[in-house]
């Protein structure tokens, strides 16, 4: 896959990821959750490889790779707070 179409689909990753941490932290606590965070995490650690070597080719996405941590840091927030 060429380079530029495997950062697309880590930036969307992280755009689905961000859209699944929005729903636990907007709704009322429910069974669901915790398969969203799963799902959110999985989706961060997948595209974290290939953000990682594009924001070093391009300082473009360093925007997206700024994004990946902030919402990783989220995940981590949100999950401890269900614990």
């Amino acid at each position: 896959m060429p380079r530029s179409t495997t950062a697309a689909l880590s930036v969307a990753q992280v755009d689905v990821a961000r859209l699944l941490l929005d729903l636990v932290e907007v709704r009322p606590p429910s069974p669901n959750d915790a398969t969203r965070l799963n799902e959110a995490g999985a989706l961060l650690v997948q595209a974290g490889p290939a953000l990682r070597v594009a924001a070093k080719a391009s300082p473009a996405q360093q925007d997206a790779l700024a994004e990946l941590d902030r919402q990783s840091e989220r995940l981590g927030r949100l999950t401890s707070r269900r614990r």
